[in-house]
């Protein structure tokens, strides 16, 4: 891997993941109590709450940005 490009993963993408991944949970409290309408992809008319939608976008960012730095690690290992 190159060395200029572990560099802006490490010190631009992983953070900025990672504070993405804290608004997005901070968001999700504080629109607890909002209802979210929408369709589905059969366009069935369906409800959600939008604590769940924000929820779920925060936890996919937090899986992915931390298995990521396991994975930049491991690779900056063996290759420097």
């Amino acid at each position: 891997m190159h060395v200029a490009a572990v560099t802006e993963i490490v010190n631009t993408l992983i953070p900025a993941l990672e504070e993405l991944h804290g608004a997005l949970a901070a968001k999700s409290k504080a629109f607890e109590h909002i209802i979210k309408i929408g369709r589905t992809h059969l366009q069935v008319g369906r409800t959600w709450m939008v604590k769940s939608v924000l929820s779920a976008y925060s936890t996919m960012l937090g899986c992915y940005s931390f298995d990521s730095w396991s994975r930049i690690q491991r690779v900056c290992a063996t290759s420097l």
